[in-house]
């Protein structure tokens, strides 16, 4: 009798149970029908605690979580996921991105390549295992899924040219930056003309970077002083040095105390010619900084390059008793 008693009562806790997993599940799925994620993962939690081994509840679960970037809630359940199913691929692909946003990206690499070997044919995971090698700063194995996804799309051309550009291979990254750019035919924003440009500026490609930049200055690009700065960089390069120093001085209406800047608008001076107005904008920066061995040093040698040597070791000397390491520089080490 006690065993029949005891039998109920066990048939009855555990459909208890069956049953408060079910409605929460269901719960759960409707509010996922919905589009209501964060509240579509609360029932899905409440579903987990009745039966924390159920793979269809854990994968929903765990789904859900990762879309809503809760990873530290995600990447547990997956991996719990994965010691059942050690060949799904789209775990292996989630897991893989975001160890990758993690100090352990060792863990990144072991799971996205576990995952290359299986072959992913869907975009969204070739995207998602780019991510995760471009994150690691595994730029090729990055661009090579990122050249999977079929056809391309403006974030793959972006993202290959951007992992070019980490390698140093400017050349390839200008090719996709120009892809990208013409796919859009006229909708490019500013900041892609400005990356551009950096891209073309670092192949030695001068005169198109600074019709790039030129661009990102039309089209309205964020930072009034970078871009400036960076056009009479690329004028510059090409010895145009008027609209150099015009860009330059536009750039010091943001920052007119900037050392440097004020220091490449000293040079384009020096550059044309114009020696004493080269020694007026280093002499204004030495009002504020008087013990400076680098102003010190740059007035020298706008004495120097116009050929009044003696007048330039004076000012050499004073410069080298404030910062003895400009004696390595001498005259052929300068900026100008």
């Amino acid at each position: 009798m006690k065993n029949k008693i005891v039998g109920t009562l066990i048939f009855l806790l555990l459909s208890f149970f069956s049953f408060a997993q079910n409605a929460a599940m269901e719960e759960g799925m409707k509010w996922k029908e919905r589009g209501n994620l964060v509240e579509a993962i609360k029932y899905y939690e409440k579903a987990l605690e009745v039966a924390p081994a159920d793979l269809q509840i854990a994968k929903e679960y765990a789904n859900a979580a990762y879309q809503l970037r809760k990873y530290v809630k995600a990447l547990p359940t997956y991996e719990m996921i994965l010691k059942q199913e050690p060949k799904n691929i789209k775990v292996l692909t989630r897991l893989a991105k975001m160890y990758s946003y993690s100090s352990q990206k060792f863990k990144s690499v072991e799971y996205a390549d576990r995952a290359v070997k299986l072959k992913p044919s869907d975009p969204n995971q070739q995207i998602e295992l780019g991510d995760a090698f471009y994150f690691v700063k595994h730029y090729p194995k990055a661009i090579e899924l990122y050249k999977k996804v079929s056809p391309a799309t403006d974030f793959t051309l972006h993202r290959i040219a951007k992992s070019y550009e980490k390698l140093s291979a400017y050349h390839s990254a200008t090719e996709y930056y120009d892809k990208l750019i013409q796919r859009k035919k006229g909708s490019a924003k500013a900041t892609l003309f400005y990356e551009y440009g950096n891209a073309l500026f670092n192949n030695n490609q001068f005169k198109l970077a600074t019709r790039a930049y030129l661009t990102a200055k039309e089209k309205g690009f964020y930072n009034s002083k970078l871009i400036n700065e960076n056009i009479a960089l690329g004028f510059f390069a090409i010895k145009a040095y008027e609209p150099a120093l015009e860009h330059y001085l536009e750039a010091k209406k943001s920052a007119p105390y900037d050392k440097n800047l004020n220091l490449d608008i000293a040079d384009c001076y020096v550059r044309m010619g114009q020696f004493k107005k080269a020694r007026v904008i280093i002499a204004e920066l030495q009002k504020t900084n008087p013990n400076d061995g680098d102003l010190m040093y740059a007035y020298g040698m706008t004495f120097y390059k116009e050929g009044k040597t003696s007048k330039a070791e004076t000012f050499f000397g004073k410069a080298f008793v404030l910062k003895p390491s400009l004696k390595g520089l001498r005259y052929t080490k300068s900026r100008f």
